[in-house]
């Protein structure tokens, strides 16, 4: 897991909140951040263990439940 800096949130996602290439955008509705008064809206791709942690902001972005929607055909 990313090292958790101070204002850190960890915002928890299922694999149906991804978008389909298997990012987060950030600033995310997860997160209630309104965009208009936020950083620049990037996509972050998940790492191995299902997370990730916006450079801008710290949001740690973590996927629970199912690992992926793909895995059922």
């Amino acid at each position: 897991m990313p090292d958790k800096k101070p204002n850190t949130r960890t915002i928890e996602l299922t694999a149906g909140d991804l978008t389909p290439q298997g990012t987060v955008a950030c600033p995310s509705d997860f997160a209630g951040m309104p965009a208009w008064a936020s950083h620049p809206r990037i996509y972050l791709h998940l790492d191995d263990n299902g997370q990730v942690q916006c450079p801008y902001c710290n949001n740690i972005y973590k996927l629970v439940g199912s690992q992926s929607s793909s895995a059922q055909h």
